[in-house]
């Protein structure tokens, strides 16, 4: 719990639940941050019987009320990561979404893979300069840097035919 105890925006909470790691197949729900040196700190391990909104939605809101047991503080959370799974996105917006403004990220992992699956019919040069693309949004410095990586890439792509279809894809977002 200590390590939840700093400026909530010196970290981004990860959130992700695997299974298969025993017989009986129990959803394993681990909560960790990652901070600005790329260091990941495990804050809690749930076992949970189903991957549902309502069993993250209970886990959460015990991690929440452990955090303030331990710290007397309310848990703050600015940053949040987690793969596209509605239920996960639902119960962390309930739980910690009230009194934060949560911005919610991407896992760069799930973004790379979608980028792979949606550009294997185009050249592969032009693959790779999307890939590029994304990866200078990915590690852009501020908002503002991302917004005018991200305006100036949709405006290369949609000039070349071959990429206008991905620009139009990536734009659904």
């Amino acid at each position: 719990m200590s390590q939840l105890d700093r400026n909530s925006s010196s970290y981004v909470m990860h959130i992700d639940a695997t299974y298969k790691l025993s017989q009986v197949e129990y959803p394993l729900m681990v909560v960790g941050i990652s901070d600005c040196m790329g260091s990941f700190h495990v804050v809690a391990f749930f076992i949970i019987s189903q991957q549902t909104e309502h069993h993250f939605t209970e886990a959460l809101a015990m991690l929440r009320r452990i955090y303030t047991a331990v710290t007397n503080k309310q848990l703050l959370v600015r940053y949040f990561m987690a793969d596209a799974d509605k239920a996960q996105r639902n119960a962390v917006d309930a739980v910690l979404g009230v009194r934060n403004e949560l911005v919610n990220l991407m896992c760069y992992f799930h973004v790379a893979t979608k980028i792979y699956k949606h550009t294997r019919g185009i050249p592969v040069t032009l693959a790779a300069r999307i890939s590029k693309d994304v990866a200078d949004m990915h590690y852009a410095v501020s908002a503002a840097d991302y917004e005018r990586i991200k305006k100036r890439s949709l405006d290369d792509w949609q000039k070349l035919p071959q990429l206008s279809a991905f620009a139009s894809y990536f734009t659904k977002g």
